[in-house]
């Protein structure tokens, strides 16, 4: 069985913070917007229907705007190694960054003069943000903490866990892997990750969020695309914690920050199933 011992391997949006500042840390930013963000510029040479590699609402995707973002999150992130997933991943940011500029202009947040007199990465930057903070302050109604989502918090701040994780974007290798794993336990399945051990506020990706307080030994399928998963607890452990009392205003603010990005994270893909998204074979 090979298992690679990451503690820091990406899962989905990110498997843990760098830090422990978890509750300080803004919502969006969990959702790699800053890689959306920093991956806005237009620069270099005019690019023609060869460079085409994909529409986003008629919109072109261009393989110099993906070898550009690449390039930067190289310079960005020193580990960062180009691979197939990589550049799967870059071009996902990149169909996003595209349907939230689209969503902004459709709104009315963008005009034109702002758009002549200013550069334009510095505009779809801008733009950006201030769409985002539209969207945020439209999910206020719908959030609210109850006292059973504060002690089940609390709770899983009392934990650290070793997770062990499969992971494909097919879904067919999974689901087939999966009724192994649920027919026998130790069943011989290659490509296994190890994750952990790690705390309940040190964990960004939704599905280990949601699967932290799973038994151990316990697997479960997750989804989040485009990638497929299976999760298994193989370790839990204790850790001491100050009294609720004392940590619940971070808690209840930890809480709506996760509500507040899984509302949004819902509605893009909402947005993405609406889209005219096509990628070419080259």
């Amino acid at each position: 069985m090979g298992m690679a011992n990451s503690p820091g391997s990406a899962l989905g949006h990110g498997v843990m913070k760098n830090e422990r500042g978890g509750m300080k840390k803004n919502l969006l930013v969990l959702i790699s917007f800053s890689l959306i963000l920093s991956g806005c510029g237009r620069g270099g040479p005019a690019e023609g229907k060869n460079d085409l590699i994909g529409l986003v609402n008629k919109e072109p995707i261009t393989a110099s705007e993906l070898k550009r973002n690449i390039a930067l999150k190289a310079r960005q992130d020193p580990a960062f190694k180009v691979t197939p997933e990589t550049e799967g991943e870059q071009l996902e940011l990149i169909i996003n960054k595209k349907l939230l500029i689209q969503e902004a202009m459709a709104k009315g947040l963008a005009r034109e003069e702002r758009f002549v007199n200013t550069i334009r990465t510095f505009w779809e930057q801008t733009l950006i943000r201030d769409f985002l903070d539209f969207k945020r302050k439209e999910f206020q109604d719908y959030l609210f903490v109850t006292e059973d989502e504060i002690k089940k918090y609390y709770d899983n701040l009392g934990q650290r866990v070793t997770f062990k994780i499969l992971r494909s974007k097919d879904p067919r290798i999974i689901d087939d892997a999966y009724n192994k794993v649920a027919g026998n336990k130790d069943a011989d399945i290659s490509g296994w990750e190890l994750i952990g051990p790690v705390g309940y506020e040190d964990v960004d990706s939704p599905v280990l969020l949601k699967t932290f307080s799973l038994p151990i030994g316990a697997a479960t399928k997750a989804e989040d695309a485009p990638n497929h998963y299976i999760i298994v607890v193989v370790d839990r452990e204790t850790v001491g914690l100050e009294p609720l009392k004392a940590l619940r205003p971070g808690i209840e603010k930890r809480i709506l920050e996760i509500k507040e990005r899984d509302i949004f994270e819902n509605w893009l893909k909402s947005i993405r199933k609406k889209a005219d998204i096509t990628i070419f074979k080259r």
